[in-house]
């Protein structure tokens, strides 16, 4: 596009200057009336929606449109001059324009490509920022943290990339052969790279599925127990009852078998085995055992606590109490105090716990006559 307004047609080279110079100025004119229209629409349409996302993307984009309107300003307004003749090139006029209008053309396609670009990834990051600040910020899990900035990083090479291709394809120049090496690149780097690319899948399984969540008390198959303190995009790390962190690669947590022993629900189950002595009177067990449960504090009416006669010792009539508490982080202490509470209370009935023991009997072998 060229715009010519001839206002010194008798000095063609100052004609030119001027009709640059306004072209440009025209430009300008332009781009600050784009920003006023930018500034009224955050004022009276975006600030009244309920979501930041519009604000954000709207300041994103605010930039890259005004530069590029300077771009095609410069633009037109360089390939207004006839440059021909003004006597600064040897050769013909005709030959010198169409040389300086194809070389304005190439170098400012390379510029608003990458004007593109921008565009495209300042309205990309100001959603994922937006979704981080907004929506990650809710979550208890570290992964959507930590793979939002990847798949921005991701974003921005592939835009790039492409539009290297693009620039290249439009100069003529064979990408063929650049495909390739980038394929092969990327081929190499995820061979090398599979098992940090396997964890980094595995994590974003765990964040999709959820199996658990940051601060859930869960069982591993190897018999592992602790809390799980975060969820990374590489590694889960779960704090032992050795108060040691234990850090598990997401690939391995997601092919075991895991128990989630807080989720659905954060109650728990608190056992307490005991023995009475053979002889003893099962059911007055059964009701100090259950006084003394529901005494307790911290363990739930319901389900109500109860008491079972589990199995025939070797010196013992073995029994269960099986009662529940509201958080399974009390389970331990809940039970340790139980277990007090019943050393007291059969101590003060006079019930006897048993210790191991066994009769001997003692033959006579048979004198030899």
């Amino acid at each position: 596009m060229t715009v010519d307004l001839n206002l010194f047609p008798s000095q063609p080279v100052l004609n030119d200057m001027v009709n640059a110079v306004l072209i440009f100025v025209v430009a300008w004119l332009v781009s600050r009336l784009v920003r006023i229209i930018f500034s009224a629409v955050e004022k009276r349409v975006t600030r009244r929606t309920r979501t930041e996302l519009d604000d954000r993307v709207l300041k994103a984009v605010r930039g890259p449109v005004v530069v590029w309107i300077w771009v095609l300003g410069l633009k037109w307004a360089l390939q207004s001059l006839h440059v021909g003749a003004f006597g600064l090139f040897t050769g013909e006029a005709d030959v010198i324009s169409q040389n300086w209008d194809s070389a304005i053309d190439g170098f400012f396609y390379v510029v608003l490509a990458m004007v593109i670009v921008t565009l495209a990834t300042r309205t990309f990051n100001a959603a994922a920022d937006w979704y981080i600040n907004r929506i990650a910020v809710k979550t208890e899990s570290r992964v959507d943290d930590e793979i939002i900035p990847l798949i921005k990083r991701i974003f921005q090479i592939i835009a790039w990339v492409v539009a290297a291709i693009i620039v290249f394809d439009h100069f003529g120049i064979s990408v063929s052969s650049l495909v390739v090496t980038l394929g092969a690149g990327s081929l190499a780097i995820a061979l090398a790279a599979q098992e940090t690319l396997s964890n980094m899948i595995a994590g974003f399984v765990l964040f999709v599925d959820r199996p658990f969540r940051v601060g859930d008390r869960i069982l591993l198959e190897n018999a592992t127990k602790g809390d799980v303190v975060e969820i990374g995009l590489r590694s889960t790390k779960i704090l032992t009852f050795e108060n040691t962190i234990m850090v598990v690669p997401n690939a391995q947590i997601v092919k075991e078998k895991v128990t989630n022993l807080s989720y659905p629900d954060p109650k728990i189950r608190v056992m307490v085995d005991f023995g009475v002595a053979y002889g003893t009177d099962l059911e007055e067990v059964k009701k100090i055992v259950l006084g003394v449960a529901k005494e307790h504090p911290k363990i739930l009416e319901d389900p109500e606590p109860r008491v079972y006669f589990i199995d025939f010792g070797d010196s013992s009539l073995n029994m269960r109490l099986v009662s529940r508490t509201a958080d399974y982080k009390e389970q331990w202490i809940t039970a340790e105090e139980i277990r007090m509470g019943i050393w007291g209370a059969f101590r003060e009935d006079g019930i006897e716990i048993p210790f191991p023991q066994r009769d001997v009997w003692f033959r006579n072998r048979p004198s030899e006559e």
